[in-house]
């Protein structure tokens, strides 16, 4: 920023936009706000410092609490980075890396020493710097893409070789892996997993290597069951909840733990934790999970676990605290988990309307928010808070600063926040108000303590700051447009405001003192939209002017001269004007009656200026402006669009001059971006600027060539909007990158910028001090003034102040003359009822006396306005119709040109007349000249290779001749293999051929033989060739279409031709059937949908006025013709007299008309003579006999039109007998058209696979390559290190000797203290408690899993670094050093030479240790080098494997050709229970094999099956007689012993009684009716004590569910009581220190063995029960017939 002024240095900085907050201390945080680094005391809130950038903005950040370092990358192409050491904030380092357009992440190490940096697209290259010497340690490009989003890499806090790089897609973690200087990092990455996965799913590392060939077959596997599933999608309604499972997860945070692990928080909400000496990573908290596995849980009852209150954006943020924990995100709630307690919360906490975006933790916690607001926590009590930081993310709207302009600003955001800052104080808050509406710009009038701020609404607000800062108050507002005020600029000695809208012309001039009421001072209007304003006053006083101009589109001067939009448009985006204008001073304070005031105004109603009183002149440029400034000594600074650059010119110019760009002798450097704001300083000698480009650049108006420019804002965040200065010139203002504000002050100075800043400062003093006086008066009246209440949204008053002029001018105007307008009112209706009068009388005259209508109008211009409206609005709806119509004919000839005009063949339908069935046709495209070019080239190269075969096959035939006649034994053979080949080809000519194209007009003369298709470029002639076949097809078709088409037309014309005649007899009968009249329809006649007819039109026809008059011309010709005809004309009167008008006569009209009745035959018979008689008798036979006549020809007329009719339906029938035909062909040539397009689909297939073959092998050949140099490289990298170990190890075991020599020659050295040596050796060996730095031997680098793919064997970066350990080790041995420890008797000198040998003596010990643990580490890299060497060499061996398998596949399919072979049709039988059969393993076989072979099983089964019914009979009729003999059996011995019986039975008396009793019936009736009653009082009684027992039972039943719910309560509380007294039995046991006895184990092991025993026996005996009861199956399944379903072979 140096210059010939001097320098600018940043004084403070207020901003927050939810940037990462760092803690660089215990109290201290550090954060971005654009372009600035702001240092922030976390307890207070206060500012401590404030960065700018040393580059071209800011980027990511990182911070080392424990070394005191800040870096940042620059956010600008190839960015450095810069190193800041804190509290200085000096930059100690600029790292320069290979970066080329942006640093996506940086990261310290723990300690600080080290610094990781990721650079983004297109490199992506990550490095590790070592911050001691500012170089590069090892870099390595992390990926070739990754996503744009979060993007973070961090270092383990416990061992620095150890990084974790997170993004959206991926999880890497890395690793250094060093050999003496040598580093390289290696990686291993973790896929994420998906949202659905549960709760402790471990996901591990994936494999190092992976095979091309198996991969592909996963990718193909996974392909093929994704489309399953995706075929399933359809049938599956939960496939949209289930898919969003499917997603993977997207890491947002994550925080590294003391134990090598580290957490990560996802968007879902899930949190998984990261084990890096595994590598892998273990899920935790998944809330997903949970709520599937709890959902049908009450919320209540959940516990409070982050299982429970985790959701999506939860986790956004998350930190490590003594406590647990810590996680934060959208929601606003801030959470402490216990990890080691299942993450139950210690403790909670929850920010109102904020979502937290960042999080960092130290002694306290501190958040920050979207809203620009940041919060300390306590750490103990998280209800323990207070704000840190309170802005608002608003953008500023407006800045300026506070009257007397020297200690205050105020800014105003787009929101309605208006706050009051100390300049002097460095940023602080002193007070604000909030408006609660949309505000679009501000300014303060330097004559008061006020504001004014215009809003969206199109108000101007008046903001009062008196008596009290602290207390600001709304006290006036007035609206000046309907929209939102666009710009709002007051004058330097705060006279004047002005301000125009974003869409108006006008530009109102407000005064800016409230003595004078705030008032509208009047308004002008400018031709076109308003771009900008500038403001300049020519003096300070009253006397003195001030000139205003007014930037502007030129779009209305060339409207005058152009007559089409276009060029309008065209011309305002091409040019600019300036409008010049003149106020004087004196108007601000003006009363309203003064007369030299009222002549400024054209209306002093409204309050518009004339144009001539304020000497209003325009300045056109030819070219279009970006901004504009009005200088002193009439002077303009103008930017135009092209350039860029600041332009100066003087005034004045002519008006309406237009200036073009050579006109523009001087400009200078401005701002690189398009809009910037330029304003003047108080003094008006230095102009001010900043623009999106973040650039803030002082000049001075008499030398703009001399700049000074800070970069205060950044372009990516749209840099700079506002600028201002203080009145004494010591301080600037800017606001930009959307809601930052900073402070920039004088610093390094130099002789001139002293000179100049002295001016602005005395400039400064002085003027203030001539308004003191102005601004009291102006300050106690606003004092005064009351706060104005706003009203509620919808209750303002929606007027402008110009509507409410005009409307109070038109009231007073209405008072004024008000009983004048009522007579002229009384007039004016006197005069148009007389008018009215006129016209109506008027109306009844004839043509010739009747007068125009327009002879009525009075008011002719008043007419013609209304005429100009309505054609204006006729005119614009026409141009939007014809716009509209214009846009549907672009469609449709779009439409018309692929569809139809294309098309050689139009796409045409054949309909029955009968049946709804229709034929269409194949429309075809005209063929391209690219196409034809490459079927002739086919075609030529085809007759080529046919003539060349045809000559071989001669050569052949003359071989085999030749042979013949040496071998006359071959002869029959040949000819007879020869007979059968043609045999078999004419058997099945379609068979090998795959079609029946040569059926359909195809020319197969060109095409190959499928046997011949082996190489690509014939599949590809074919598939041109079998193109044209089908091309050949569908014309032979569309002949046959054609045909038919003609005939159907000539059909219609045949019936219309015979429905004439039908239609005349059906009139002259008089009969209402129904006639069969076809037409041809769009279908068939597809032309008639391009023409749109009048009786397609339903709505009336526009007649334009030529149309019209052309019509009634025509009218007046017609009854002028028939005015003519209505004369005297003997010829048509003699013809209706004597012919009833015709020459001709037709007979069946004349029959069927009545005879003429004579008038006698309407008298009675008694009354009429006997000539009457007579003739009477004549009339009745002549009617007789013409009635006759009559009903002969109507039976001929019916006859004739039933034979007509018939020969319609006879036509019809025939037609649609040849429509089926064609639909018949048509269902052939589809089928044929089919068979050919499914050959053009085998060969592109077959052609994709040859594709997908050969790139298969490039990618393994590649990989091949790649690995061969990998392995080269490893391979001496291994001897390199070798090397390097063997030098490393004549080292170490040389300085092990010099340290063992050490200790030998210590009674040597100390031979002198003879009585104190053995004292002295044990001090000798003594070391500090905590140092244990005996020399080791050289560890060996061992694996029990060589193959486990962890990057992370040893962590080396755990060992201090030799520089860290130095003042630890002295402060240790300080202590053994003291005289204190010193043996009694030993002299000083001799103490003394013995602390500097065991100094000697550890230091050796330590250079021991250090070489130990580097060649532990270089033992460590050979061994895995070698192990990458043999994974390398395994690589490059399966490589060779998958090359060759290629290599056959490909020679496979080269000769293995897929054939198409056209078959009758057979039957599948395999299973096609899947979705595409597997045909690998079956066989085609003729389907006379199968009939026969089930013609046998079926002849086999029917004698088996009459066998069986032979021996079925035989064994039924021995059961018969086995059943029989046995029947008769049992009935002999049933007969013996009923004999028995009755020779046995005894007589008693009542069988007497019985026998000799006469009515034994109906005593057994009387027994039985007594038994019946009995039955049913049984059966009463039954049901009545069924129903008490049910009762009884349904008692029981309550009782018993009682006891059960009683009992469940008792095992549960027996249950606890159980474990309770296990417990304490346990704890008895233990305090008693009781153990199980031996006894007492020896049981228990007899009891296990005993059980091992009788399980192994119970399983032997199950085994064996088994084997019977198949056995006894099998055996059971023999005695059946197998009997063997015969319909199903058929």
């Amino acid at each position: 920023m140096a210059d010939s002024f001097g320098k600018l240095k940043l004084k403070w900085a207020c901003g927050y936009q939810a940037t990462p907050l760092h803690f660089i201390s215990r109290d201290v945080l550090v954060y971005s706000s654009g372009n600035i680094l702001n240092f922030v005391q976390a307890s207070t809130g206060a500012s401590l410092n404030s960065i700018p950038s040393e580059g071209k903005g800011i980027g990511p950040i990182a911070v080392s609490r424990e070394s005191g370092l800040v870096a940042y990358a620059e956010s600008s192409l190839e960015p450095l980075i810069f190193v800041l050491k804190y509290p200085k904030c000096t930059v100690i380092h600029s790292l320069k890396g290979d970066a080329k357009l942006e640093y996506k992440s940086i990261a310290f190490s723990s300690n600080g020493q080290k610094l990781a940096s990721l650079s983004g697209i297109p490199d992506f290259l990550l490095t590790i710097w070592n911050l001691k010497d500012g170089i590069d340690l090892c870099k390595e490009v992390v990926a070739q893409k990754l996503p744009g989003g979060h993007i973070t890499i961090s270092f383990n806090p416990v061992n620095w070789k150890q990084l974790a790089l997170i993004s959206e897609d991926r999880l890497s973690l890395w690793s250094v892996e060093s050999c003496d200087t040598q580093m390289i990092l290696t990686s291993i990455s973790i896929n994420l997993p998906e949202r659905s996965t549960p709760v402790g799913t471990v996901v591990h590392a994936n494999a190092f290597h992976q095979s091309v060939t198996d991969g592909a077959k996963r990718e193909g596997g996974g392909m093929k069951e994704g489309a399953t599933n995706m075929s399933n999608v359809f049938y599956d309604k939960t496939y949209d909840d289930r898919v969003k499972k499917w997603y993977p997860v997207i890491p947002v945070s994550h925080v590294w733990t003391n134990q090598s692990s580290f957490y990560i928080g996802f968007s879902g909400g899930q949190i998984m934790l990261v084990d890096v000496e595994s590598s892998s990573m273990k899920m935790i908290v998944n809330q997903v999970e949970e709520v599937a596995s709890t959902s049908t849980v009450h919320e209540d009852d959940l516990p409070k676990t982050a299982h429970a209150v985790l959701c999506e954006g939860s986790v956004d943020c998350l930190s490590i605290c003594p406590r647990g924990l810590l996680t934060a995100g959208k929601d606003g709630h801030i959470y402490c988990f216990n990890p080691s307690n299942d993450f139950h919360i210690v403790d909670s906490f929850k920010i109102d309307n904020h979502n937290i975006v960042t999080m960092s933790c130290n002694e306290c916690i501190a958040v920050g928010t979207d809203t620009g607001s940041a919060f300390r926590l306590d750490l103990d009590d998280f209800s323990q808070h207070s704000p840190i930081l309170e802005y608002e993310r608003a953008p500023l709207v407006g800045l300026d600063v506070l009257s007397p302009g020297t200690r205050l600003c105020i800014t105003c955001r787009e929101d309605g926040l208006v706050q009051v800052w100390d300049i002097l104080r460095g940023g602080h808050h002193l007070s604000s108000l909030h408006l609660r509406r949309d505000c679009t710009s501000l300014v303060c009038p330097i004559s008061s303590q006020t504001a004014v701020v215009g809003t969206r609404t199109g108000h101007l607000i008046l903001i009062s700051f008196a008596p009290s800062i602290d207390s600001p108050r709304l006290v006036h507002k007035i609206r000046l447009f309907k929209n939102e005020i666009g710009k709002l600029k007051c004058d330097i000695p705060g006279h004047f405001i002005a301000c125009s809208s974003a869409v108006d012309k006008s530009v109102f001039i407000v005064s800016a003192t409230f003595q004078n009421g705030f008032k509208v001072l009047g308004y002008t209007d400018v031709s076109s939209q308003i771009q900008d304003i500038s403001i300049l006053p020519k003096g300070w006083y009253f006397d003195d002017a001030t000139q205003i101009g007014v930037h502007s589109t030129a779009a209305s001067l060339h409207q005058e001269s152009t007559s089409s939009t276009t060029s309008s448009s065209s011309s305002s985006s091409s040019t600019s004007l300036i409008t010049l204008f003149d106020l004087p001073n004196k108007l601000s304070n003006a009363l309203p009656d003064e007369t030299d005031i009222k002549d400024l105004y054209e209306d002093p109603t409204t309050k518009l200026f004339s144009n001539k009183s304020i000497s209003k002149k325009c300045l056109c440029f030819s070219f279009p402006l970006l901004s504009m400034i009005l200088a002193p000594h009439n002077e303009i600074f103008v930017v135009p669009r092209k350039t860029k650059a600041l332009c100066k010119l003087v005034l004045p110019l002519t008006d309406k001059e237009m200036i073009t760009e050579d006109d523009l002798k001087s400009s200078f450097s401005a701002h690189e971006l398009p809009e910037s704001v330029y304003k003047l300083s108080f003094h008006q000698k230095w102009l001010l600027s900043i623009g999106q480009d973040g650039k803030c650049i002082l000049r001075q108006t008499e030398m703009p060539q001399q700049t000074l420019h800070c970069i205060p804002h950044h372009y990516k965040n749209k840099g700079g909007s506002q600028v201002s200065s203080t009145t004494d010139g010591q301080y600037f203002l800017t606001a930009g990158d959307k809601a930052a504000l900073t402070c920039w002050e004088w610093g390094e100075i130099t002789s001139h910028g002293k000179t100049k800043l002295n001016e602005a400062i005395q400039f400064g003093k002085g003027k203030i001090q001539q308004l003191s006086e102005a601004k009291e008066m102006e300050d106690a009246v606003l004092s005064n003034l009351p706060e104005l209440r706003e009203k509620q949204e919808g209750q303002e008053n929606e007027h402008t102040w110009l509507e409410t002029a005009t409307e109070l001018a038109h009231k007073a105007e209405d008072e004024k003359y008000d009983e004048l307008k009522s007579q002229l009112r009384l007039e004016i209706n006197a005069l148009r009822e007389k008018v009215m009068s006129m016209i109506e009388t008027n109306e009844e005259l004839n043509d010739l006396e009747r007068l125009e209508r327009s002879e009525f109008i009075l008011d002719t211009e008043e007419h013609q306005r209304h005429q100009r409206e309505e054609e204006e609005k006729i005119s614009s709806l026409k141009e939007d119709i014809e716009l509209a119509n214009l846009a549907k004919m672009y469609l449709h000839n779009l439409i018309k040109k692929q569809c139809w005009n294309e098309m050689t063949v139009k796409g045409k339908a054949i309909k029955a007349f009968q049946h709804r069935f229709e034929v269409t046709n194949y429309p075809l495209k005209e063929q391209s000249k690219a196409t034809l070019q490459l079927l002739e080239r086919v075609k030529t190269r085809r007759r080529i290779e046919m003539a060349e075969r045809k000559i071989r096959e001669t050569v052949l035939s003359d071989n085999k001749m030749t042979l013949k006649s040496q071998v006359p034994a071959l002869d029959l053979g040949l000819e007879e293999e020869e007979d059968t080949k043609k045999d078999e080809k004419d058997s099945e000519p379609h068979t090998l051929v795959g079609s029946r194209a040569t059926e359909h007009g195809a020319n197969t003369e060109f095409l190959y033989d499928q046997f011949e298709l082996l190489s690509p470029v014939t599949k590809r002639h074919q598939i041109v060739l079998l193109k044209e076949c089908l091309r050949n097809i569908k014309e032979s078709f569309n002949k046959e279409f054609d045909e038919v088409l003609h005939q159907k037309t000539l059909e219609i014309a045949r019936i219309q031709e015979k429905n004439i005649r039908i239609r005349k007899i059906s009139n002259d009968l008089k009969l209402n059937e129904e006639i069969f009249d076809p037409k041809l329809d769009s279908d068939e006649e597809p032309e008639r949908l391009l023409k749109v007819t009048d009786e397609e039109i339903e709505i009336e026809k526009y007649l334009s006025p030529e149309e019209k008059k052309r019509l009634e011309e025509v009218a007046k010709e017609e009854e002028e013709r028939k005015r003519r005809e209505m004369g005297d004309n003997w010829r048509e009167r003699g013809l209706d007299m004597m012919m009833a008008g015709r020459l001709e006569a037709n007979a069946e009209e004349e029959l069927f008309k009545d005879l003429p009745r004579p008038d006698f035959m309407a008298k009675d018979v008694s009354e009429m003579s006997e000539d009457e008689i007579r003739m009477k008798h004549e009339f009745e036979k002549k009617e007789a006999a013409w009635l006759e006549e009559r009903e002969k020809m109507k039976k001929a007329l019916e006859a004739e039109m039933r034979k007509h009719q018939e020969t319609i339906s006879q036509g019809v029938q025939a037609f649609d007998e040849k429509v089926m035909k064609l639909f018949q062909l048509k269902v052939a040539t589809e089928k044929t058209v089919l068979e050919e397009e499914l050959k053009i689909l085998r060969l592109s297939a077959s052609l994709l696979v040859e594709e997908e073959v050969r790139m298969k092998e490039e990618l393994v050949e590649k990989m091949l390559d790649e690995n061969k140099n990998a392995k080269a490289l490893v391979t001496n990298t291994i001897l390199t290190t070798k090397k390097q170990i063997e030098e490393h190890q004549e080292t170490y075991e040389q300085m092990m000797t010099e340290d063992k020599e050490l200790e030998k020659s210590f009674k040597k050295d100390f031979a002198d203290c003879e009585p104190h040596v053995d004292q002295l050796l044990k001090l000798f060996k003594r070391r500090p408690r905590g140092m244990k730095l005996k020399a080791e031997p050289v560890p060996e680098v061992k694996s029990d899993n060589p193959s486990s793919g962890s990057i992370h064997a040893r962590p080396s970066g755990m060992m201090p670094s030799v520089g860290s350990s130095n003042w630890t080790v002295e402060e240790m041995m300080s202590e053994l050093d003291s005289p204190a420890n010193m043996p009694e008797g030993l002299e000083l000198y001799q103490w003394e030479r013995f602390t500097v040998a065991r100094h000697y003596k550890v230091e050796s010990e330590r250079r021991v240790k250090e070489m130990a643990m580097r060649l532990a580490e270089m033992n460590a890299f050979l061994h895995k080098r070698e192990k990458e060497s043999e994974q390398f060499q395994s690589d490059i061996q399966n490589h060779f494997v998958e090359l060759n398998k290629l290599h056959d596949e490909k020679a496979v399919s080269d000769l293995n050709a897929e054939i198409q072979l056209l078959l009758k049709q057979g039957q599948v039988e395999i299973d096609a229970s899947d979705f595409a059969p597997d045909f690998s393993n079956s066989v085609l076989i003729h389907r006379s094999g199968v009939e026969e072979l089930n013609n046998q099983i079926k002849t086999l089964g029917e004698a088996k099956l009459a066998h069986m019914m032979e021996c079925k009979d035989f064994k039924k009729g021995i059961r018969m007689l086995e059943w029989e003999l046995k029947r008769l059996r049992m009935e002999a011995e049933d007969l013996t012993n009923k004999a028995k019986d009755i020779q046995m039975l005894r007589v008693t008396k009542e069988l007497q009684e019985r026998l000799m009793m006469d009515n034994i019936q109906s005593k057994d009736a009387h027994q039985i009716e007594t038994l019946e009653k009995t039955i049913k009082l049984n059966q009463k009684i039954h049901k009545k004590r069924l129903r008490s027992f049910k009762k009884i039972l349904v008692s029981l039943k309550g009782d018993v569910d009682k006891k059960k719910f009683t009992n469940t309560e008792l095992d549960l509380e027996l249950e606890k009581k159980a474990v309770e007294v296990v417990e304490r039995q346990n704890i008895k046991d233990l305090a008693d220190g009781r153990d199980l006895t031996v006894d007492s184990a020896q049981s228990r092991m007899k009891d296990i063995a005993s059980r091992r025993k009788l399980v192994e026996l119970a399983k032997t005996q199950a085994n064996e029960i088994k084997i019977l009861r198949e056995e006894v199956e099998r055996l059971r399944m023999k005695t059946f017939p197998a009997l063997v379903q015969v319909q199903n072979l058929f």
